[in-house]
């Protein structure tokens, strides 16, 4: 309700899609041509636009013109299909075919086919209609007339027009019909495709009539009083057999171009009936190329199989017209990784067919990170083109794969180098126990080999040959780098016979320590630089990246530091060895002296307040225990300790056991203890040190 909202009624609508049938016709003609018993074929494409799958029942009338009568003068001709399945947004195929059977037809027989196609649903509303008109004609175009290649003499073509005399007003008489050219559209715009000297692609047409040629003009257009006509030869009715010559002059080879040619209309016209050039039979023939531009890239290399690293090389390639028709706007693209093309794009501009050009382009290689030894090149050449009409020819593409490498002396230099380093540095190795010299030797000769192996990593194919050799080698400096410490050893020694007072070797063993430390760190710092100048190759090679140049100095640095760290630490050990070992000689001595001389030993306890007793007396317990052990806990850990201290009586043991040595030798040590205790004179602790034995 409109004043207080209420509800008041409602009503149910259903709504309901119903199918609908609908097509559409492709290629469908709307008038159809013939002479005498001739025939024409529907070749037309059906697509159902409606909203269901349909079949459809398809019905063929040939009437009367204005009328719903049928036409004898055509018959449809069999097979032609009673029915079709018509999926939706899907074209099908229509085809059948109508002959003209009037034997003696004249100029104004006409008929009209009309051909239904009705859905066999009855829930399907609709229907497609079709119609075309069918008459009679002196003069039609039934065919194009697609041209060949012209012959490899440049001499004219020639093509055949059928026509005939269809009998009108003025009867079926043999008459002298006259033709004239009317209209002359060539079917390439030269012009628009940037073809600028138009010279040699001109085309000429002539007919030829009772043997000679009469050419025609292109630039006539039938307009106007004056008519540039050429009589024909008396012609019979229905006669066919004697077709128009059309003589043809295209453009010479190699100048051919896809659908280049020309439609020209010519006018019919019959020398009673045509009322001033008026009435006429008009009918447009199209001559033109079928031939087709094909593009083709041969012969595609980089002049060598490898390409050496920050040089310029030459990458060249035929780009071919293997066809017959011009190629328009052609252009190579050369697109490489891993190298830098100068100038990617070359345009070659207008092709003609059966026609090739070498190409060159200059590639300019990258510069190798310095632990590569190669790297991977692709270019791809990519050819494109366009036809007469401004179409892609599609692209032509071919891929060539190769590589890039570092300085290198070469596979079998490397090799021998390697073999030969690696020998010297293994006998070198030998004869360090004669010098300790010839182990900086076999360092260098090591290293050196090393290098030279870096260049042999490409015949294993490894990413990762590069830097396993570059381990090895900072493995190898670090490791004869330890053992070439040795010479640090007999410096601190013989610093220690000089302070005992022996001759020795050196006089300043600091500064002989520095020298050798500093001579070390240089010498075995040099042979990692040697192996990369040998990787690097010269002049050097390397590609100037901040992150290329980085990882050497650190690798660099790293190597180096780790020899500087080794000698330092090694220098280190020494000293610290010979040092603890001055301290023990100097305690032993010390202790050496104090047990010859007991009397001063004891001299010296006693000035340090050792009570005499504890030492002879047995041991007994002086601390507290601060734990919860019982007394007697305590006691039987006192019992235990004299067991330990050998001072337990003989009547303490089992009888039944034999422990500790023999009675008679155990009597005997008693006394000997008691004599030795008996016989000890505490005054001699505080006798003079040089007053007796």
């Amino acid at each position: 309700h409109a004043n207080n909202g209420d509800f008041l009624v409602s009503k149910k609508i259903k709504l309901i899609v119903a199918p609908v049938f609908l097509v559409e016709f492709d290629d469908w003609p709307d008038v159809a041509k013939y002479s005498r018993q001739s025939e024409f074929d529907w070749r037309v494409k059906v697509k159902n636009v409606g909203n269901k799958d349909v079949t459809v029942i398809v019905d063929y009338d040939i009437l009367k013109p204005g009328l719903d009568i049928n036409s004898l003068d055509w018959n449809l001709v069999d097979p032609a299909p009673n029915s079709l399945f018509l999926p939706v947004q899907s074209q099908v195929m229509l085809n059948f075919t109508v002959v003209g059977d009037k034997f003696e037809p004249d100029i104004f027989t006409e008929a009209l086919l009309r051909v239904t196609l009705t859905p066999d649903d009855s829930e399907v509303t609709g229907s497609a209609v079709a119609e075309s008109v069918l008459k009679m004609s002196r003069l039609f175009s039934y065919q194009d007339y697609i041209l060949g290649l012209p012959p490899k003499d440049n001499s004219n073509m020639s093509e055949d027009i059928t026509w005939s005399h269809i009998p009108g007003v003025s009867g079926s008489s043999a008459v002298e019909y006259m033709i004239e050219l009317c209209d002359a559209e060539r079917r390439a715009n030269l012009s628009e495709l940037g073809i600028v000297d138009q010279t040699n692609w001109g085309w000429a047409f002539a007919l030829e009539v009772d043997g000679v040629n009469q050419n025609l003009d292109l630039s006539n257009d039938c307009e106007g009083s004056a008519h540039s006509v050429i009589s024909l030869p008396l012609r019979q009715e229905y006669v066919t057999d004697d077709p128009l010559k059309v003589v043809i002059d295209t453009p010479n080879r190699p100048n051919i171009m896809r659908n280049d040619g020309y439609d020209l209309t010519f006018r019919l016209y019959h020398p009673d009936e045509h009322n001033g050039f008026t009435e006429y039979t008009e009918a447009t023939f199209s001559f033109y190329f079928i031939a087709e531009p094909l593009l083709t890239i041969s012969e595609f290399d980089y002049g060598s199989e490898e390409l050496m690293e920050g040089t310029i090389s030459t990458v060249s390639a035929k780009i071919s017209n293997i066809g017959t028709s011009v190629a328009l706007d052609v252009t190579s693209t050369l697109v490489c990784e891993g190298v830098k093309v100068a100038d990617p794009v070359y345009n070659h501009g207008m092709m003609v067919g059966n026609f090739n050009r070498t190409v060159k382009w200059e590639i300019e290689s990258d510069h190798l990170d310095w632990w590569a030894q190669s790297t991977a090149v692709s270019c791809e050449l990519t050819v494109d083109g366009k036809g007469f009409d401004g179409t892609s020819l599609g692209s032509k593409s071919v891929t060539r794969e190769t590589t890039v490498s570092s300085w290198s002396p070469g596979v079998t230099v490397s090799f021998i180098a390697v073999l030969v380093l690696l020998g010297a540095s293994i006998g070198l190795l030998r004869l360090v126990g004669q010098n300790d010299k010839f182990r900086l030797a076999a360092v260098y000769s090591g290293v050196l080999a090393l290098g030279f192996a870096f260049h042999l990593m490409d015949l294993i194919s490894s990413d990762w040959g590069g830097p396993v050799i570059l381990f090895l080698a900072a493995l190898w400096v670090w490791v004869m780098t330890w053992k070439s410490t040795m010479e640090f050893q007999l410096i601190h020694e013989d610093y220690q016979r000089a302070r005992k007072g022996i001759s020795t070797l050196y006089s300043d063993h600091f500064d002989v320590l520095s020298n050798s430390k500093r001579q070390l760190s240089i010498i075995l710092a040099m042979p990692i630089l040697g192996m990369i100048g040998v990787i690097l190759g010269i002049p050097p090679q390397m590609s100037p990246d901040s992150s290329n140049i980085f990882t050497l100095v650190t690798y660099l640095a790293v190597v180096i530091l780790g020899v500087t760290f080794l000698i330092w630490n090694a220098n280190r050990m020494y000293g610290s060895l010979y040092g603890r070992l001055t301290e023990v000689e100097v305690q032993a001595s010390r202790i050496e002296r104090d047990l010859g001389d007991p009397a001063r030993l004891l001299t010296e306890l006693a000035s340090d307040g050792l009570d005499i007793s504890s030492i002879i007396n047995q041991p007994r317990a002086s601390a507290v225990a601060t734990s919860q052990a019982s007394t007697a806990e305590v006691i039987d850990w006192d019992e235990d300790v004299g067991i330990l201290m050998e001072e337990d009586s003989e009547d303490e043991l089992p009888m039944d056991e034999e422990i500790g040595p023999e009675p008679e030798t155990l009597e005997k040590s008693e006394e000997n203890q008691e004599n030795m205790i008996s016989g000890f004179d505490v005054g001699d602790l505080f006798e003079d040190e040089e007053g007796g034995e």
